[in-house]
């Protein structure tokens, strides 16, 4: 097996990792915020310049934005998903179901079931997935 190199860092010390199974598709422009762990699933295609960030900062009234709480959670991308260009996944997102299509520039705050197609800002169920 080739030895594959993303932009993957942990930006807040949360110690995750970037998992995946092969045979996906992940292009080297695609960012990983890695603060929490991201599990890719086997036939996952990932376009131009995806973000995928697993943490976010507090918003806490009074406090510096420095000592602002962090939130950080892990993240599963199902098999066979599509994730369009410059599409982003923040940290309210924790599962993208198996099958699901995700359009380009779109951000993603919350799960996706499987099946569905998302697209937009924020991203909104446009229709189910036939094949």
């Amino acid at each position: 097996m080739k030895k594959r190199t993303f932009n993957a860092i942990d930006l807040h010390g949360g110690g995750g990792k970037l998992l995946y199974t092969e045979p996906c598709f992940i292009k080297a422009s695609c960012f990983f915020d890695i603060t929490g762990t991201i599990h890719i699933g086997p036939y996952c295609v990932l376009s131009d310049q995806v973000f995928i960030y697993t943490h976010e900062h507090g918003h806490k009234l009074g406090y510096p934005q420095a000592l602002q709480p962090v939130k950080h959670s892990d993240l599963w991308i199902g098999r066979d998903v599509y994730v369009g260009a410059r599409a982003t996944v923040l940290e309210g997102c924790y599962c993208i179901g198996e099958g699901a299509v995700i359009g380009a520039a779109s951000v993603v705050t919350r799960d996706i079931p499987p099946y569905e197609i998302w697209a937009g800002n924020p991203a909104r169920k446009i229709k189910d997935r036939v094949d």
